[in-house]
């Protein structure tokens, strides 16, 4: 039997072709999980799934993903930061689906449009503007800066200052000059 019929609404019919949700692509694992509000983890990758309800958990997400307008508020009524009307710039991704969901345990599908301010509301305020209000005389380059060292390296590590000592001739080739200087070819009492 299929275990994810039990979590969609009007959905009882079953294909005989099952198998566990951990042997289809994560990406698409991910994205079926997102459907039916559940993270990855041991139990879930015992469900078993059958082609009918996958098929239709990946329209829904494709259906999402054509929409232009924000989906939070219509997804989650407690999330009312503004009325359905205002446009989406992006869609939710696996990526930002699982940021949503460990910062504040709610679950977003993925694909659903979300606008700047519900993407704020959620995963908190890290641009520019917000940040100088705490560090005056910031600079854009200083920040992104400071974000790329934070994804390259760590958050609050030092940098690492690299000591290079500028050498204008190879060692070898200063080392065979030194002994052909000095050799009883050139140099005669």
């Amino acid at each position: 039997m299929c275990s994810i019929k039990d979590f969609l609404d009007n959905c009882d019919n079953c294909s005989d072709d099952r198998y566990f949700l951990n042997v289809v692509p994560l990406k698409e694992e991910t994205c079926i999980l997102s459907e039916i509000s559940l993270l990855k983890s041991d139990i879930t990758s015992q469900l078993r799934i059958c082609d009918i309800h996958r098929n239709i958990i990946i329209e829904t997400t494709n259906k999402r993903y054509r929409r232009k307008n924000c989906g939070v508020p219509s997804v989650n009524v407690i999330l009312k930061y503004h009325n359905t009307t205002k446009a989406g710039d992006r869609h939710v991704t696996p990526e930002m689906f699982q940021r949503i969901v460990t910062k504040t345990g709610i679950f977003i599908p993925i694909g659903t449009p979300i606008c700047r301010l519900c993407r704020e509301k959620l995963l908190g305020n890290n641009s520019i503007e917000h940040v100088e209000e705490f560090i005056p005389g910031l600079t854009a380059w200083r920040y992104y800066e400071a974000k790329k060292h934070t994804a390259n390296v760590g958050v609050g590590l030092p940098v690492k200052e690299l000591t290079e000592k500028k050498v204008k001739i190879n060692i070898d080739s200063l080392e065979h000059f030194i002994d052909f200087v000095t050799s009883s070819h050139v140099i005669k009492d």
